[in-house]
């Protein structure tokens, strides 16, 4: 007979069983009488099966590992380490019943056996039964002292079952066990980030860089977790060392440029990309960046000649086509840009966007005195219409983008109704409110739009532009006057030459009655501006209250000749003719 131990992989294994005890004397089939001589073959068939069976299993091949571990389970007399191991060579090969019925057996007689119980675990998320999962691995946590691969299982269950804070404890145990290891600290740092407790994630995505600087995805969630914070130019330094590495990706380097021009730094985005592409082809992704990064230093050719070819390919692109628009009507190409915003109308006939961007570029009111597409009121008019039977009521961004238009050509109705809506869908927005309360003056309701004001200064106190207004509509209501004056000088001590804030100082020196005061003022607030219609008008009342009936008529026609008829003041012009005659 083979000495069972001749083999030194057998001797090594059997050591080990026999050190654990794990195999135990088999018992005698039924019906026959087994002396110590039955005994020992059937122990040494067992010992032999089960080391054929252990090691095909840790070599990958569970399932010529079951027939032998079978074979050891029946002549051990079912021992545990037979079983636990002839289980995992089950599960191996995705036969989950008999995995089963082996582990639970196992269990019967140990029932803190540790694989086992990790088994059954695996086995309970199979069924996605995830809270048993989770229970047969507290209590290996509960027998066993806490290993590094238990917590880092419950940390998975618990994640999925959303019990956060528990999986955030057991990731930190792990940590704990094994630092150092930077795709935990990253993770944990998720979980934690995900959790709001942002300042201890820093500190997690901090040490998996400690550790290996050029961790892609801990520089990644660093970054998404400083951008929310209004932080991205702290990132900065972590995507540098990754995009200029020598062996960087061209996903580093687009993330770096990306950076760079959410920061405002879009030139450095520019040299970047430009360098790149100077030893390597960019990737279309790439390509539209650099077109971005183009488009924001003002180099409008070079944006063209990168999205041009590109609208090409695709065979036309609504939103590329808006793109290219602006960009024809920045480099003085009108013709082109209006080609270009009738083909994305065109493309996406259903899409607001395409008639409104048509309208801005034609709006002289928008241009800024830039170039802008000549069109007939009537076109333009129709344009709007078109636009506002293709808004969503609950569109924040296309009633605001609709109401400022409405707002340009004084259809003022409907510039409240689509401002109002957008201050409903985002109740506190500041652009909204403003806006809103503009029209509101404009249309002479001063009581909602000093609500409104009242409600946006509460937001922003310090807001210049805020203060004026709201002081100046103050003022207009005659109403607060005192406030009124507090507000506007608070808008003048951040901008003491805006024409536009003097002259709400003068309005207030008016409506105290204190007219010289009045006029100082608003000669100051003219000579800034030169001639502007409001602010001649006001000049002409301060004037006229000191009886300089021929200033105030002066003031009056010059305002009178800046705007559209205006029947208060051509009353006012009349009254102070007759007053001079």
């Amino acid at each position: 007979m083979m000495a069972v131990n001749a083999n030194p992989h057998f001797r090594a294994l059997a050591a080990c069983i026999c050190m654990s005890g794990l195999l135990v004397a088999a018992s005698a089939p039924a019906g026959r009488a087994q002396g110590p001589e039955g005994a020992a073959a059937l122990e040494e068939l067992a010992l032999a099966n089960f080391t054929r069976g252990v090691l095909l299993l840790e070599s990958g091949q569970a399932d010529l590992a079951i027939a032998p571990l079978e074979e050891a389970w029946r002549a051990s007399n079912h021992a545990v380490p037979v079983g636990a191991r002839l289980a995992e060579a089950y599960y191996a090969v995705r036969d989950l019943t008999r995995a089963e019925l082996i582990a639970d057996d196992v269990l019967e007689s140990d029932p803190v056996r540790e694989d086992v119980l990790q088994l059954k675990a695996r086995l309970c998320y199979a069924r996605r039964d995830v809270p048993a999962s989770i229970a047969y691995l507290e209590r290996v946590r509960d027998v066993r002292p806490a290993s590094f691969e238990t917590e880092r299982l419950l940390a998975s269950l618990y994640a999925e079952v959303g019990e956060q804070d528990s999986a955030i404890a057991a990731l930190e145990r792990c940590v704990e066990m094994e630092p150092g290891l930077g795709h935990l600290e990253v993770l944990l740092g998720d979980m934690l980030a995900e959790a709001g407790r942002g300042k201890e994630a820093e500190e997690h995505y901090l040490a998996a860089l400690a550790e290996d600087p050029a961790d892609e995805r801990a520089v990644e969630s660093l970054t998404d977790l400083l951008e929310a914070d209004g932080r991205l130019d702290e990132a900065i330094p972590h995507l540098e060392r990754l995009a200029t590495a020598p062996d960087a990706s061209e996903a580093a380097a687009l993330a770096l440029a990306d950076a760079y021009l959410r920061v405002g730094r879009a030139q450095d985005g520019v040299n970047l990309l430009e360098a790149r592409r100077g030893t390597a082809k960019l990737s279309p992704e790439g390509e539209i960046l650099l077109g971005r990064l183009y488009y924001e230093t003002g180099r409008s050719d070079d944006a063209i000649a990168i999205f041009e070819p590109i609208y090409q390919h695709a065979g036309g692109n609504a939103e590329l086509a808006r793109i290219l628009g602006e960009l024809h009507m920045r480099s003085g190409d009108t013709a082109k840009a209006r080609t270009y915003f009738e083909a994305a109308i065109e493309k996406q006939p259903d899409d607001y966007r395409g008639y409104l961007t048509l309208f801005f570029a034609q709006s002289k009111a928008f241009a800024q005195d830039g170039p802008h597409i000549e069109m007939s009121p009537d076109e333009a008019g129709d344009l709007l219409v078109k636009a506002a039977t293709r808004v969503k009521g609950d569109d924040f961004d296309a009633n605001y983008a609709l109401g400022m238009a409405f707002s340009s050509v004084d259809s003022l109705q409907s510039a409240r109704k689509h401002l109002g809506r957008a201050n409903t869908i985002r109740a506190g927005d500041r652009g909204a409110l403003f806006n809103l309360a503009a029209v509101e003056e404009k249309s002479g309701d001063l009581e909602s739009a000093v609500g409104h004001l009242a409600e946006l200064h509460g937001l922003v106190p310090d807001d210049a532009a805020v203060c004026n207004f709201y002081g100046y509509v103050l003022a207009e209501l005659a109403r607060d006057l005192e406030k009124a004056e507090g507000l506007v000088r608070s808008a003048l001590a951040k901008e003491p030459e805006n024409g536009y804030f003097i002259d709400s100082l003068g309005w207030v020196h008016y409506q105290r009655g204190d007219y010289r005061a009045a006029v100082d003022e608003l000669e100051r607030a003219t000579r800034i501006l030169g001639d502007d219609p409001t602010i001649l008008e006001h000049l002409g009342d301060a004037y006229a209250a000191l009886s300089r009936f021929k200033d105030a008529l002066t003031a009056y026609r010059q305002s009178n000749s800046l705007q559209d008829a205006n029947p208060k003041l051509r009353e006012k012009i009349q009254s102070t003719e007759q007053r001079l005659q």
